[in-house]
């Protein structure tokens, strides 16, 4: 368990600055999962899950009858700055 939240918890290996609160140490990952609709593949639902050593907040955005998302989403443009601000506020 220390392993994996020393890896998410680096910051200078993070790309997306949503991932990063200043003066903390958090640990976070997004995802984005997708469907085939039409021939096309197409997010269904996008995620960002972070901790600490005292707090855990995942956020989920989706449908839940398996229709594509519109436009182009992602964990880290949709999820992310959702978390980062819930994050922000309980720390």
């Amino acid at each position: 368990a220390d392993a994996i939240y020393d890896i998410l918890s680096d910051d200078e290996i993070k790309l997306n600055p949503f991932l990063i609160i200043p003066e903390h140490e958090v640990a976070a990952k997004t995802g984005t999962a997708s469907i085939i609709s039409e021939g096309y593949v197409m997010p269904s639902d996008t995620w960002t899950i972070g901790f600490t050593r005292d707090y855990v907040v995942a956020v989920w955005l989706g449908t839940t009858n398996e229709r594509p998302l519109d436009g182009n989403a992602e964990g880290s443009i949709n999820a992310a700055p959702l978390w980062n601000q819930i994050m922000s506020e309980l720390l």
